[in-house]
């Protein structure tokens, strides 16, 4: 006879639930550091549009606003905000500060806020190194 028994059957269910156990919270960080990712693109694309609207307002950026570029980042299959991204004038209209706030699940993620200026300087809640690739 061929098959399981009763006696192994709980036996396999626990290596199983082990697996789990140890795969979940890698699966966890690889989605954080893919959502981190996408984020950090995002905010690129605004600080170009924000230069954009600087050559193109006078140089300078007073009244520049999220509309010129997507004000969160999402998953596109699902559309789940995971970042809302922000910006903020600096330098009486000669600088910004984009943010992007991490909400839902990825508000867990160690790296924090994301934040890009003017000047290219990127920082985060951890080392640039580490949140910014």
């Amino acid at each position: 006879m061929q098959g399981v028994t009763l006696l192994e059957l709980p036996a396999i269910v626990a290596i199983i639930a082990i697996l789990i156990t140890m795969l979940a919270p890698s699966y966890q960080s690889q989605t954080q550091q893919t959502r981190r990712a996408d984020a950090a693109v995002q905010l690129t694309i605004a600080a170009v549009r924000m230069q954009s609207y600087y050559l193109g307002n006078g140089y300078s950026y007073d009244g520049a606003d999220t509309a010129l570029f997507p004000a969160s980042a999402a998953d596109s299959s699902s559309g789940v905000e995971y970042y809302t991204i922000a910006v903020e004038i600096t330098n009486g209209g000669d600088g910004f500060l984009l943010k992007a706030t991490p909400t839902a699940e990825q508000a867990t993620d160690p790296c924090g806020v994301l934040t890009l200026n003017h000047a290219g300087e990127r920082k985060a809640g951890k080392t640039v190194d580490e949140c910014w690739r």
